[in-house]
């Protein structure tokens, strides 16, 4: 082999090395983008099980370019601590309720207005609507992207006192609310006395009779295990709670478009996923709280007007404070939805 000839098999064996060691390095390990997903709903909930699937959607759609881990059951925080973790970038996904920012975006109090919806087939539609888009929108100028309104179910009643058949039933009891004015107001006026507290600290205070009671859904009371705490329920479907999958402006700007593509068919496959089986679990659940010991009461319809007209100038109130436009064009998309 001449020395010319040796040069050029060095050369060409140094090039492989070269290769090789790009192929293996670090900096193609990292590119494939690792996020963070936070939730605060228990394993055994439906959707906690959408979540994982979520993930998997992510992986396939995006060829593997990104993995998301789920963090369930409030390991992440509260359900406000993971919306503000978002808006700092430090957590990449959330789903759940927007509850504990509706004081900051304040349309978003339209949900804690009770009877909104009259079925879930209704809620759907609306909030894949415009009205629902426009809302998904607007969380940009809170550092979020929201990718869609992945599902929800109306909120139901239970205490640990006594039957609630009627309004006067309701008056004396301490009930936890979620963190919204609205659902404070409303619960007020229904007289009853409502607290304001994360998810994450009721289970302990209705066990130590800190609360009399709270307000959730069948699913969610059964996931959680209520039955160990509460004795008494309430069939009222008085609010419907939409809960929505979004992203952090940090992450998803950190994406390529077709990575974003991605991740919106993602989440939007898996939407119709969770609606599904959230439908399908709340269709049995009250069915098992009654056989875990819990005794369930209908309110009565003349009832339910009474309620009406007892959070009445409620509505009124904060139709001024939300914004009598947003609200009758929200109220507009509703009854299309009903014609």
């Amino acid at each position: 082999m001449t020395q010319a000839t040796r040069r050029m098999v060095l050369s060409a064996l140094a090039a492989t090395a070269a290769a090789g060691a790009i192929a293996g390095s670090p900096a193609q390990a990292q590119a494939v983008k690792t996020a963070k997903l936070g939730h605060s709903f228990a394993d055994s909930h439906p959707r906690a099980a959408a979540m994982k699937r979520f993930a998997e959607e992510v992986a396939k759609a995006s060829n593997g370019s990104i993995k998301i881990d789920v963090f369930g059951n409030a390991t992440l925080g509260s359900e406000e601590k993971m919306l503000i973790a978002v808006q700092s970038g430090t957590v990449d996904f959330y789903m759940g309720a927007l509850s504990p920012i509706a004081t900051r975006k304040k349309e978003l109090q339209i949900f804690d207005f009770p009877f909104l919806f009259a079925s879930d087939k209704e809620a759907a539609a609306v909030l894949d609507g415009p009205a629902g888009t426009r809302l998904l929108t607007d969380l940009a100028d809170m550092n979020m992207h929201g990718l869609v309104w992945s599902g929800g179910a109306f909120r139901n009643f239970s205490n640990s006192k006594r039957p609630v058949g009627s309004l006067a039933d309701m008056k004396g009891l301490k009930v936890r609310v979620m963190q919204s004015p609205m659902a404070l107001a409303s619960f007020n006026a229904m007289g009853m006395n409502a607290v304001p507290m994360a998810f994450t600290e009721v289970y302990t205070a209705l066990e130590t009779k800190a609360l009399d009671g709270y307000e959730h859904p069948f699913v969610d009371m059964y996931a959680n295990k209520m039955f160990e705490v509460q004795k008494h329920l309430t069939v009222t479907n008085h609010v419907y709670t939409p809960v929505a999958l979004v992203a952090s402006t940090r992450f998803w700007s950190s994406l390529s478009p077709q990575q974003q593509a991605a991740v919106q068919a993602a989440a939007e496959t898996t939407r119709s996923f969770q609606r599904e089986v959230e439908l399908r679990d709340a269709a049995d659940v009250l069915k098992e709280l009654q056989a875990k010991g819990m005794v369930a009461t209908e309110m009565p319809p003349a009832e339910l007007d009474a309620i009406r007209k007892a959070i009445q100038p409620v509505i009124e109130k904060n139709t001024e404070v939300i914004g009598a436009a947003f609200v009758n064009a929200f109220y507009g998309e509703i009854k299309k939805q009903r014609q």
